[in-house]
């Protein structure tokens, strides 16, 4: 029997309080989430959080 391991990645992200202030968030964490889904098989959860 093999064991089945699962990898969950947590990615934090700020989201703006205001529209105005999109452009100045870093959107690193959508290019890491689609490059770990596109290259394994992990559970991604980007987790937002209001400033």
């Amino acid at each position: 029997m093999t064991a089945i391991t699962r990898l969950t990645v947590l990615i934090p992200e700020v989201e703006p309080a205001h529209w105005w202030q999109c452009a100045r968030q870093n959107r690193s964490g959508a290019v890491i989430d689609r490059a770990l889904r596109r290259h394994t098989d992990a559970v991604v959860r980007r987790l937002r959080m209001r400033s």
